[in-house]
């Protein structure tokens, strides 16, 4: 209690003036209109700034839950969407259909990942538990991403596009031509779309797109962009340069894709062999 006297009595003079001072600034709000007016008018845009600077400070932290439920939801919607949109003929003799699911999504997040080597690998926090299994494809909101090969119960590793060994069945959208996707190891931005005729009119901008051919990935999904494209004079061949969909150096979601009949579609091939 003394200290608190002693701090009254050294400082007397200057909470006297801002006693007096509030004193002056609430009389001129009750008494003054315009200046209550502005007084309001700041004071509630002093307290939506702070509002705002604090939701933007609590979003920022809450994008990772955020974005993994967006991914939950995406892989969901894309699922339902493939319900709708699949046509299986049951009956040659009639002209109905029926719609079933032809292929599953399933959200993972990447682990690791490489675009600096001749083969390069991407790690997901998917696994058999998950169910996932080898020879399914992974895509992104972007394209192709790769194809599922080694599957442990909780995680799975994936052959990057970015592979020397990996070889893509694809399709010009525009024509519908269709030939091989191939990278040479060097820009982690650029492939190659080889074994198109010369005589298929090719443009620079025109959409490299997947086939259902592999029975891995679903048809249509965009790979990239033709960047250029070459005649090789010493054969019947495009040399076309592709500038890839994906932006491998930042990828973060992706989504698993299961063909459910592709086992059964293999099987049948196989007997062509």
């Amino acid at each position: 209690m003394r200290n608190i006297l002693v701090f009254i009595y050294q400082y007397q003079n200057f909470l006297l003036f801002v006693v007096l001072e509030s004193l002056c600034f609430y009389l001129l709000m009750k008494t003054n209109p315009y200046h209550r007016t502005v007084y309001l008018s700041s004071a509630n845009e002093l307290s939506g700034n702070i509002a705002k600077v604090s939701s933007d400070v609590e979003n920022y932290f809450e994008l990772k839950e955020q974005n993994e439920s967006l991914a939950i939801l995406n892989a969901e919607l894309m699922t339902e969407l493939e319900q709708q949109n699949i046509p299986l003929y049951t009956d040659l003799d009639t002209t109905g259909c029926v719609w079933e699911e032809q292929f599953t999504y399933t959200n993972a997040k990447v682990i690791n990942n490489s675009v600096t080597q001749l083969r390069n690998y991407i790690t997901l926090n998917v696994g058999e538990n998950d169910g996932i299994a080898s020879e399914m494809c992974v895509i992104s909101k972007e394209g192709i991403v790769g194809i599922v090969n080694n599957v442990s119960e909780h995680f799975c590793t994936v052959i990057s596009l970015l592979h020397r060994d990996i070889r893509i069945s694809a399709a010009l959208h525009k024509s519908g031509h269709f030939g091989s996707i191939v990278w040479e190891g060097e820009d982690p931005n650029i492939v190659h779309f080889i074994d198109i005729p010369k005589h298929v009119q090719v443009a620079v901008g025109d959409t490299i797109v997947s086939t259902s051919y592999s029975a891995i990935f679903p048809e249509g999904l965009p790979i990239g962009y033709v960047k250029a494209a070459n005649i090789n004079q010493d054969s019947n061949f495009y040399d076309i340069v592709v500038q890839l969909a994906v932006d491998f150096s930042k990828l973060n979601y992706v989504y698993v894709v299961n063909n459910i009949y592709r086992q059964e579609i293999q099987a049948l091939e196989a007997h062509n062999n």
